[in-house]
């Protein structure tokens, strides 16, 4: 089963689209909504994933506007912050929100 899947613009957006290249219509649909990183690797492998089940899947990007990811949320800037993030000890990021939130 080959998944035909890449970037599609539709309307002022753009997202990752993934389906069966022979699958008859119509098909049921999901759409896979990224995490804060963005539709990643790991985003576009679970829209392909779907793809293989059967479903047509879309994972729209978020952090495009009109179609274009701004600068501060380029592939390459996201990659940054969760390369920083990933070097933090267990739990840093969990105590700070945790911390945050206790009432005074």
């Amino acid at each position: 089963m080959t998944v035909r899947a890449g970037w599609v613009r539709y309307g002022d957006e753009i997202g990752w689209i993934a389906r069966l290249e022979r699958a008859a219509a119509p098909l049921p649909a999901v759409v896979v909504i990224q995490e804060v990183w963005g539709v990643d690797d790991h985003i576009r492998d679970l829209a392909d994933r779907f793809a293989r089940a059967g479903y047509v899947a879309l994972a729209p990007d978020l952090w495009a506007e009109r179609g274009e990811r701004p600068a501060v949320v380029a592939p390459e800037r996201v990659a940054e912050a969760r390369a920083f993030v990933d070097s933090l000890p267990p739990g840093a990021c969990t105590q700070s929100m945790q911390d945050f939130y206790k009432d005074p």
